[in-house]
């Protein structure tokens, strides 16, 4: 039978909060590639985990993944999580130092408060899977301490022949034509005058071509003519199409206002409380939310099926994250934003 710490290191690569009842919580944390120019050594991205020994509540998600992958019921496993939970705090207070493999190390201060060491050998950041820390080394030519090493003593240095770069080359080549354009142009005006007024004329045809269009089709007008024994009846209007009528009389003031309402952006940041794969227990969640005050609501399913829970949704993202601050201050400090 396999130990829950086990379930909680699989759980830990898929879910950014695993709590365990009576213990604590772990809260997965983002940590982008970075360079220790110190050590020499390049990091790759990864997620690590905290602990919050505030989080004692039962989520449920450790629980039943312990009982669907041990094959026994729900409350088995809660009393299985609930003895690891017990053992760990005896270990604790019996030697202040406990230690969960490929997770961290825990240990007690002063105060009595749990301290949490993660381990920094394990990533559960799975798009960083086979990457590892890449050391950095200072790059020497071997050519050029080579050429340094056979150098004559008594070299005497030659003349020095300085060249023009070939951008100054290029340069003065396409500026001899606009200088002697230049010059033609201030001892005949004339011809220049007339150069121009040849230019700007081919310009406008040029342009003028470009823009012909389509000839517009004009349709017969014997085609719309009504025969002799034809008429027109208009279609009576009926009780539902008189309601729309508006006489010449009224205000056009009178159209705006019976204009429909714009419509509100939708709810898309949402203050999620918990996660649960029991719809009866989810269910005894947000309505004790809802009797609280709260405008709590569902806010969907996640790829495991388990139905979240939210203190209130809001459609944008500051009041959003003013609201999560507070909920995390003075009720719950797991909580998290959810965008859809």
């Amino acid at each position: 039978m396999q130990a829950p710490d086990t379930y909680l290191r699989e759980l830990l690569y898929t879910y950014d909060c695993v709590t365990i009842p009576g213990l604590g919580g772990f809260i997965m944390h983002r940590q982008s590639a970075r360079i220790d120019r110190e050590k020499g050594r390049i990091h790759p991205p990864g997620r690590f985990p905290s602990f919050n020994s505030l989080l004692v509540h039962d989520d449920g998600l450790l629980v039943s993944t312990i009982a669907r992958g041990q094959g026994i019921s729900y409350q088995e496993a809660a009393a299985l999580v609930s003895r690891f939970a017990s053992q760990c705090k005896t270990e604790l207070l019996k030697s202040n130092r406990l230690v969960m493999n490929d997770i961290g190390e825990f240990s007690l201060n002063a105060q009595g408060a749990i301290i949490f060491h993660p381990a920094i050998s394990s990533n559960y950041y799975t798009e960083s899977y086979g990457m590892g820390v890449l050391n950095l080394f200072p790059h020497t030519s071997d050519r050029q301490k080579a050429r340094l090493a056979t150098r004559p003593a008594d070299r005497k240095p030659g003349k020095i022949h300085q060249k023009q770069p070939a951008s100054v080359k290029w340069t003065l080549a396409l500026s001899l034509p606009i200088i002697l354009f230049l010059l033609y142009g201030i001892f005949f005006p004339a011809s220049v005058e007339t150069f121009y007024a040849d230019l700007s004329g081919l310009t406008r045809q040029l342009s003028f071509t470009n823009n012909i269009q389509e000839p517009i089709m004009i349709p017969d007008a014997n085609e719309f003519r009504l025969a002799e024994d034809e008429t027109v009846t208009p279609e009576p209007h009926s009780a539902e199409m008189e309601e729309f009528i508006i006489s010449a009389d009224e205000p056009v003031q009178q159209m705006a206002e019976e204009a429909e309402p714009v419509a509100l952006p939708p709810d898309r940041f949402h203050i999620i409380g918990g996660c649960f794969e029991n719809q009866a227990n989810a269910a005894r969640f947000l309505e004790g939310l809802k009797s609280r005050g709260f405008n709590a609501r569902e806010a969907g399913s996640n790829t495991r099926g388990h139905l979240r829970i939210s203190y209130g949704s809001f459609a944008d993202r500051a009041s959003a994250l003013a609201y999560l601050e507070k909920i995390r201050k003075g009720e719950n400090p797991a909580a998290w934003l959810l965008v859809y």
